[in-house]
């Protein structure tokens, strides 16, 4: 059973249809798929229908976000299992469904697999650095690195943990907090190569930041309240202003800059200038985003 949640897709989601229902299944296995359209307003809806109505389509509306999208999604089949892809991702091989089913036929519960991209210029570039990285680790044993855009588990495993944590209603960390809690009920998780999935995140660098921001007010304290371990092994609790307040110096600082540093962010990725030196820019903006976020909630407080 294929789940995946989408919110104004319509320039991506056919793409991906298009490589699920291309995918080879062993013999004896079958599939249906469920597109959960969380009240986009573009054309998505439309375009799934015309172009592929052997999909159930799963209408929300209001908006939900990710977790309860994900859930309804999965509540509404009854496979044996659950394979989740993100509507900008497309499978690589028409071998990737197959190639899932087997490792989780080897006893694994959860599976995941690499992600890659074809994006031009600095921020495929980039982009391309961080998933080598991921992929790097997980071959290496790292199961932390698990991320919800690709990965296939246990119609047993997901209900045993009730799924998705719905009171994460804002951008992140319900993919780590999904990870965890699989982990702590003893799921074997396997990396699985041969499903690699190209993911087209052609977000704008501004839409980055603007996501840090609001995953460091709204999500992480939900996270940190959870699994106060794993956040504190994270990158993202370097730049905490809760854990670190000493930061919270740095901010006022940098936050009447910020505005400006994204800007020349924005810009700068065009420059002709070493990789290198754009990418240290561009991650001391991302975390100065982080950070700023970091301290919004417990200034309301």
């Amino acid at each position: 059973v294929y789940k995946r949640q989408v919110y104004n897709g319509a320039d991506c989601i056919l793409d991906t249809l298009k490589t699920v229902f291309a995918q080879i299944l062993p013999e004896g296995w079958s599939m249906k798929v469920y597109v959960v359209d969380d009240a986009s307003t573009d054309d998505t809806q439309v375009l799934v229908r015309t172009t592929y109505p052997q999909a159930h389509l799963v209408d929300l509306s209001p908006n939900q976000g990710r977790s309860i999208a994900r859930n309804q999604g999965a509540a509404v089949g009854r496979g044996e299992l659950l394979c989740f892809l993100d509507s900008d991702c497309q499978y690589q091989s028409r071998q990737a469904m197959a190639a899932y089913i087997e490792v989780l036929n080897e006893s694994a519960d959860v599976s995941f697999g690499p992600l890659y991209t074809d994006l031009p210029g600095f921020w495929g570039q980039y982009q391309r650095a961080v998933y080598t990285r991921r992929i790097v680790q997980a071959q290496q044993g790292n199961m932390q690195v698990m991320t919800s855009n690709n990965f296939v588990l246990r119609r047993s495993a997901f209900e045993r943990i009730q799924g998705f944590y719905t009171g994460y209603t804002h951008y992140g960390f319900e993919d780590y907090d999904l990870l965890q809690r699989l982990l702590s009920t003893g799921c074997e998780i396997r990396f699985c190569e041969n499903a690699a999935a190209n993911h087209k995140n052609d977000d704008t660098l501004d839409a980055l930041f603007n996501k840090l921001n609001i995953s460091a007010q709204y999500s992480a304290p939900l996270f940190m309240q959870e699994h106060p371990q794993a956040y504190a092994a994270m990158s993202f609790a370097k730049v905490d202003a809760r854990l670190h307040p000493a930061l919270r110096y740095l901010s006022w600082l940098g936050t009447p800059l910020l505005p400006m540093l994204k800007t020349i962010g924005e810009r700068g990725v065009y420059w002709p200038l070493p990789y290198r030196f754009k990418k240290l820019y561009l991650q001391g903006v991302m975390a100065l985003s982080y950070l700023r976020g970091s301290m919004q909630l417990s200034d309301r407080k």
